[in-house]
């Protein structure tokens, strides 16, 4: 009973304003909570989908032809090209052609994650793995032309 008498004085003593700031941030609060438990739980789940994937593909007999640290440089250079106004459409292609394989795709794709974007009035974006930035940044006739791109490079991987 005390705390429901709390709660109700701690309300009703404050003035208008006060409510109003007071439920910003609970908003706020909130939201962020929400994207973080988001990104951790898209996170796991990317990672064992993904997993699985490598796993079946290596079984087929496919190998990766680039480093761990290769990958992850060119899913750094995706994001670097993508994030904030505008798009360098160039170095999204280009390091796309250079994946040989289904198992390339999924190791970049692996590297890359799920990334924050920098790019509204907050500063940040929801967290996007790369899906995500690529069919946030690219019109629907560059995502065509990405996926035949793949396509004439004998990939099955598609956006």
């Amino acid at each position: 009973m005390k705390t429901k008498n709390f709660l109700a004085n701690f309300w009703f003593k404050m003035s208008p304003i006060e409510r109003l700031i007071f439920l910003i941030v609970v908003a706020i609060l909130a939201y962020l909570t929400y994207r973080y438990v988001k990104s951790r739980l898209q996170t796991a789940s990317h990672a064992a989908e993904q997993k699985g994937e490598i796993d079946a593909l290596k079984a087929a007999g496919q190998k990766a032809n680039y480093t761990d640290a290769q990958y992850k440089a060119m899913a750094n250079d995706l994001q670097e090209a993508m994030d904030g106004p505008g798009t360098e459409d160039d170095v999204v292609f280009d390091t796309f052609k250079k994946l040989k394989s289904d198992l390339d795709f999924i190791k970049l794709e692996s590297a890359f994650g799920v990334r924050e974007a920098k790019d509204n009035l907050f500063g940040y974006l929801d967290d996007e793995d790369l899906r995500g930035w690529i069919k946030g940044d690219l019109n629907a006739s560059e995502i065509a032309r990405l996926n035949n791109q793949l396509k004439v490079q004998n990939l099955t991987k598609r956006f």
